[in-house]
């Protein structure tokens, strides 16, 4: 599946968020699972994260990306 990110961009632009970490990749496991960045102002953050549409492994099963990319960040925003 492709997404479009040139608009999510220029939307994230319009914000006028400071940047407070560079595309740093993440990871499951070993493996770089996709890339994020993180932009913060007044206490609040926003991740902008790709995501590799890939199968991998973890832990010796089978998981997809999606699967480990929406228990991460669903962790994150509670």
């Amino acid at each position: 599946m492709i997404a479009p990110y040139v608009g999510t961009e220029e939307w994230i632009t319009s914000l006028d968020l400071p940047i407070e970490r560079v595309w740093d990749p993440w990871y499951i496991g070993i493996q770089i699972a996709g890339y994020q960045m993180t932009y913060a102002k007044n206490g609040y953050s926003l991740t902008y994260a790709t995501v590799k549409a890939k199968i991998i492994t973890l832990k010796s099963q089978a998981i997809s990306i999606d699967t480990y990319y929406s228990d991460h960040f669903e962790t994150l925003a509670s």
